[in-house]
């Protein structure tokens, strides 16, 4: 897997590594949680012979000089000692100190000088340990860092047993190609048509800070079932759950409500077929969340239109051609581009299937996954949503200077689920 000392990045790849700002760090971050503590012999040695599969994990960036042209992958050594660290969680070390220190991580840049990730293992989280892992978005993206994580299994070999494999849907998601025809164009007359996303708590200065939570885990199969009763995919009723959420959470904190704020939701292009690689291969799509319908159903109705619509659309294969482009840029357009499309919303929200089957890693069984990717420019709230075997949990991550306390969001989601199985004729999907 190795590349080609001095290799450049690809364009898309390229746009994140400049969207960096002191504010927003690009980093996509993981929290993994095992029943028992991990060996750091053991996990040190699985580190090192894994990881150097892969290219980017002991490669840093050079920089242009004088600034011209897209920065380079050089060469480095894989040094444990510079990126893994052993942390104790203080008393009573349970989900609460957790959240606080991958709040604090999430505040941490990584060190540009040397290969840009970093992993955090936890000793004491509860009963068992944790880690944290750290990886800047122009190496790969969630889905990519997702399996990466997946290939340090203890069971080696088994992956396409353990994972999900994304398949994206025939339509909609036809590559950025599509920009030369017109539906390519129309659709990005609409993005670049929309009005700005509504002032609100979710929008406003940025504090630096990061604070992050996550939920407990809800029942896959009740999930479905609520989509079966009431109608639309299992996606339908993720984003209409969470479109619940945030409506309960603004009028909690005295906004009001407009008819609906609109989310980035990044949606993979990797083919079925493409080999496991690193590196970003997504677009982007503007999903509207109606949070000002309070009716469960009503509200997945509004949601599954919208879907359907976007799902038809080249929206995404478009706005991967944005990224390709600006990601040969001058600075400044960049930066222009990424104040523009960030104005036209109020948050990022993504959906990364995970593993399907209970994942072991050294020697302990992982008990859950969660993962965050970066929010770029003015944005200072992160949604995302990731499967586990039987079960699906929400995290958030936010900035302190709009929303100091993502448990409160987190809280709203549960409500939300809870209301939406009740509509359905079913128990609550949420589980201890």
């Amino acid at each position: 897997m190795s590349a080609p000392d001095g290799r450049r990045l690809s364009g898309a790849d390229s746009s994140w590594w400049h969207m960096e700002r002191p504010d927003n760090q690009m980093a996509v971050t993981a929290v993994m949680t095992f029943d028992g503590p991990l060996d750091l012999d053991r996990l040190r040695y699985i580190l090192g012979h894994r990881l150097a599969d892969y290219d980017r994990f002991h490669q840093r960036i050079r920089e242009p000089v004088g600034g011209i042209g897209r920065p380079r992958w050089i060469d480095d050594d894989l040094d444990l000692d510079r990126h893994l660290s052993r942390v104790s969680l203080p008393a009573p070390a349970d989900q609460a100190a957790l959240q606080a220190l991958v709040g604090s991580e999430m505040s941490r840049p990584l060190d540009y000088g040397r290969p840009l990730w970093r992993m955090v293992y936890v000793d004491n989280y509860e009963t068992g340990s944790a880690l944290v892992v750290r990886l800047h978005h122009c190496i790969a993206d969630g889905l990519a860092l997702v399996r990466v994580l997946l290939s340090l299994d203890d069971q080696e070999g088994n992956e396409e047993d353990t994972y999900a494999r994304y398949r994206p849907p025939a339509r909609g998601l036809l590559g950025h190609g599509l920009a030369l025809g017109a539906r390519a164009a129309g659709s990005l007359g609409r993005v670049v048509g929309m009005r700005p996303d509504p002032r609100s708590t979710l929008r406003g200065d940025l504090a630096a800070e990061k604070r992050a939570a996550w939920s407990r885990p809800l029942r896959l199969d009740d999930l479905r079932a609520a989509a079966g009763c009431v109608g639309g995919t299992l996606n339908d009723v993720v984003l209409s759950t969470i479109a619940g959420a945030l409506g309960r959470f603004l009028v909690h904190n005295g906004d009001r409500l407009t008819r609906q704020i609109r989310a980035v939701v990044p949606v993979s292009l990797r083919r079925v077929d493409e080999p496991d690689a690193l590196g970003n291969r997504f677009g982007l799509v503007f999903a509207p969340l109606p949070v000002a319908i309070p009716d469960p159903v009503e509200r997945l109705a509004a949601v599954r239109a919208s879907m359907d619509r976007i799902k038809r659309s080249p929206e995404a294969g478009v706005l991967y051609g944005m990224l390709e482009l600006f990601g040969r840029t001058p600075q400044k357009v960049l930066d222009l581009a990424v104040w523009f499309l960030g104005s036209k919303a109020s948050l990022v929200l993504t959906n990364v299937p995970g593993p399907r089957a209970p994942v072991r890693f050294c020697g302990r069984r992982m008990l859950a996954l969660i993962a965050w990717v970066p929010q770029s420019g003015r944005l200072g709230l992160g949604v995302s949503v990731l499967s586990y075997g039987s079960e699906i949990r929400l995290g958030v991550a936010s900035d302190a200077g709009l929303v100091p306390r993502p448990q409160a969001l987190v809280d709203a989601y549960e409500e939300a689920a809870r209301e939406l199985m009740e509509s359905a004729g079913l128990r609550t999907g949420v589980t201890a």
